[in-house]
């Protein structure tokens, strides 16, 4: 939130218990394959002028313990192979964020895209196979969908219309993507076939949905506003 650092919490869904994990953890998080670390950003100092200051730490869940992957790297929004053996990131120093990879220890980063002009990405997910990466990309105004091959190559630009399409998330199958857009004047979900290039809206929310995650079994979960937050 705005007034204060955000933390890190796993829920058990079986017993219905939370646990925080860690405090000061201001990105999105990803789970290893095996569900057994959690990747995230957080800043390492003191960061008084809100800086872009951000590294890549995972977490053991059962060894309850932290390790520092990056330095220096002005990391966020990690996401891990389906192999568990890679992690997409975004970084960016000047204005411009662009896409990166590296190994899941925390060596050999390489540059996915190399924007220079103030544009934004944000958000990467991977597909099933491990061979492309989605992601938010935007400038100036709104947000398409697109893709590049993990190993690196040309961007496709695979949402890009008027509307805002963003938070793309691959469906358990790799056949569909999963995503939000403001089509309608309030953000909902709809999922995009690949094959056919159509789209279909899934929800209908008066607070908007934001954020899927599709779980390996095709449930759906997002965020939603009400009128209590």
């Amino acid at each position: 939130d705005y007034f204060g650092l955000s933390s890190l919490y796993l829920y058990d869904l079986a017993s219905k218990t939370e646990k925080l994990l860690k405090s000061g953890v201001r990105s999105n998080f990803s789970f290893s394959p095996d569900g057994k670390r959690i990747f995230y950003a957080k800043t390492s100092r003191g960061n008084p002028h809100w800086s872009n200051l951000f590294d890549l730490y995972v977490y053991d869940i059962a060894a309850d313990d932290e390790t520092r992957l990056t330095h220096g790297a002005r990391a966020n929004s990690p996401a891990v192979s389906p192999d568990g053996k890679r992690v997409a990131f975004v970084s960016g120093t000047d204005g411009t964020l662009n896409l990166c990879t590296m190994n899941a220890d925390g060596s050999n980063i390489s540059q996915l895209t190399r924007y220079a002009n103030g544009e934004q990405v944000y958000g990467p997910k991977w597909s099933r196979d491990g061979s492309t990466i989605l992601f938010d990309y935007s400038i100036k105004d709104g947000r398409d969908l697109a893709t590049v091959p993990a190993a690196g190559g040309e961007v496709r630009l695979l949402l890009a219309t008027a509307n805002d399409e963003r938070n793309g998330v691959y469906t358990a199958d790799g056949s569909h993507i999963v995503y939000a857009s403001d089509k309608t004047g309030i953000f909902n979900l709809y999922e995009y076939d690949l094959a056919t290039q159509e789209s279909t809206q899934l929800t209908n929310l008066l607070g908007g949905g934001f954020m899927p995650s599709v779980s390996p079994d095709g449930k759906l979960a997002f965020a939603s506003y009400s009128s209590t937050g």
